[in-house]
């Protein structure tokens, strides 16, 4: 009864006002597809790789590209011939990306071996697709992605939306800087 009552009206309206009215027409398919996923009960773990869009738009985002370039960057400076990498990466200037991961949750590894004069890299980003309540002001920048962060985190105690995880692997070259 509760489902009948509860979850399945709740649903319908991140399907249809917030994804469909709102998030599509904006461009935000990474949000789209995550939120898509979680609107059910039992959500299967999403893994993107390869030469996917949503690896694409991460690999294109100057939060990675920073983080890649530093990584790399200490490597050389160190003359290291291989790297092994664990941390956090926050993203902010992508809007897709802000709304979708934000913050990597389980975090950013990156292994890569120097060979020749270029680094062969593989990175993973982790996160468990969630919402926390935040309780930001609804002034600033992202204030609207905020307050809808914070309906989602009533929905997600109320089991209307399910989290899971989600896992993004890329492949990347780098040339050594000198």
């Amino acid at each position: 009864m509760y489902k009948k009552i509860v979850v399945e009206p709740d649903r319908a309206i991140w399907q249809k006002a917030v994804i469909e009215r709102y998030l599509e027409p904006k461009g935000y398919k990474l949000t789209s597809a995550l939120l898509r996923n979680s609107l059910q009960d039992n959500p299967p773990d999403l893994t993107f790789s390869g030469n996917h869009e949503f690896v694409n738009l991460i690999k294109s985002s100057p939060e990675y590209s920073r983080l890649i370039q530093n990584i790399v960057g200490e490597a050389n400076q160190s003359k290291q011939k291989s790297i092994y990498w664990h941390g956090e990466i926050r993203f902010e200037e992508n809007k897709d990306l802000f709304a979708a991961v934000h913050r990597a949750k389980y975090g950013v590894t990156t292994v890569g071996v120097f060979k020749g004069d270029k680094w062969t890299l593989i990175t993973e980003i982790g996160d468990l697709y969630n919402f926390e309540l935040h309780m930001k002001s609804l002034y600033g920048e992202h204030w609207k992605e905020w307050l809808a962060n914070d309906i989602a985190y009533i929905d997600q105690r109320l089991r209307a939306i399910v989290p899971f995880n989600i896992t993004f692997v890329i492949s990347d070259t780098r040339k050594s800087w000198k």
